[in-house]
């Protein structure tokens, strides 16, 4: 493993990103859903120019990254103005996250050239409308993530794995902090599946679930707790590199930001297959209640805000970004499944 610093306030190789001119087309009103219930076509918050994956606001949901579905790139977009910046046009997929002051979001390319491939990480502030060069190499890497615990970025590669501290402005860790800090290993994802690092790098635990490979996944915001959901569609969850748990039948799991409570496209079974998406709520190793039973329209990609009182999700076969509030107190209500599987 190779570790080094990078301090963000040093700018180096500063490249322009791409400022798409086309804004967005905002709808005032936002989603009010009965949880349970069947409901009318919601209306959409924003309409876009492309379908939305991998929805990711930052701390203050003032920009909302995503990647566009069916094609390659990373893009931004500004709430308040409409419009949309991309960073980059190359392949990211769901290789990014945000800095916790969510000023910058960090990005890993992959770029073909020559029938070679090679592995570009970037950071585009908001602010500067910017690039900022972070690291490259060549062949393909896995899925970036981000220790909030003590601000490492960890990535895979082919000869290992790299480790970045990230130093970010008034962002350090107090001496308390670090001192209590309960940091038992790594979380490291790649497109193949999931690995727990420990005693800094030399051991590494690869973890089972159904073998289809990662699409997405998130980790809990205290850096204790993963959730991925398989190319099968299946979602699991493992604390601290534990055996994984199968949660459900289902896409996309996002952490609420204080509460170890996952968001996610929780799929309406019909034997082994998913007929249709609607976004679901559960907690590790609990049964999930859906919040929302709409039909014939896949719910997909759904993200807390920040603020934890509100979703933002899309619909598949749609540019539409939308939104609905969460009432905890009719949320957490009757479950509407008891999966029962355990990984393979």
């Amino acid at each position: 493993m190779t570790g080094f610093s990078i301090k963000l306030t040093v700018v180096c190789s500063v490249l322009t990103g791409l400022l798409m001119t086309r804004p967005a087309m905002a709808v005032t009103e936002s989603d009010v859903i009965s949880i349970g219930e069947k409901n009318p076509a919601p209306k959409s918050w924003l309409s876009l120019d492309t379908g939305l994956t991998h929805i990711t606001p930052n701390i203050d949901a003032k920009y909302i990254a995503f990647i566009p579905e069916g094609k390659p790139g990373i893009r931004i977009l500004n709430v308040a103005s409409g419009k949309v910046f991309e960073p980059s046009g190359y392949y990211v997929g769901g290789s990014f996250f945000w800095s916790p002051d969510g000023a910058r979001i960090f990005y890993r390319e992959l770029i073909s050239k020559d029938s070679k491939t090679s592995s570009r990480v970037r950071a585009w502030d908001v602010v500067q409308n910017k690039n900022i060069e972070v690291e490259s190499f060549e062949g393909s890497s896995g899925l970036l993530t981000f220790d909030p615990r003590d601000n490492k970025m960890m990535l895979m590669h082919g000869k290992g794995i790299k480790s970045k501290k990230l130093v970010f402005p008034d962002n350090r860790l107090a001496y308390w902090q670090s001192s209590q800090r309960k940091d038992t290993g790594k979380w490291v994802m790649a497109q193949k599946g999931a690995t727990f690092v420990t005693d800094a790098g030399f051991a590494m635990q690869k973890l089972v679930d159904d073998g289809s490979g990662i699409e997405s996944f998130d980790i809990s915001p205290d850096g204790s707790t993963a959730a991925w959901a398989t190319r099968a569609g299946r979602i699991y969850t493992s604390k601290s590199g534990q055996t994984p748990e199968f949660l459900d039948w289902g896409r996309d799991p996002n952490w609420h930001p204080e509460k170890l409570l996952l968001v996610y496209a929780g799929g309406r079974m019909v034997g082994n297959k998913a007929a249709d998406y609607d976004i679901k709520l559960a907690s590790p190793g609990a049964k999930g209640s859906f919040l929302t039973a709409t039909q014939h329209s896949e719910e997909r990609w759904p993200a807390w805000h920040p603020d934890g009182k509100s979703i933002f999700y899309t619909v598949n076969g749609t540019t539409d970004l939308r939104v609905m509030k969460f009432e905890p107190s009719k949320s957490i209500a009757k479950a509407d499944s008891d999966p029962e599987e355990t990984p393979k």
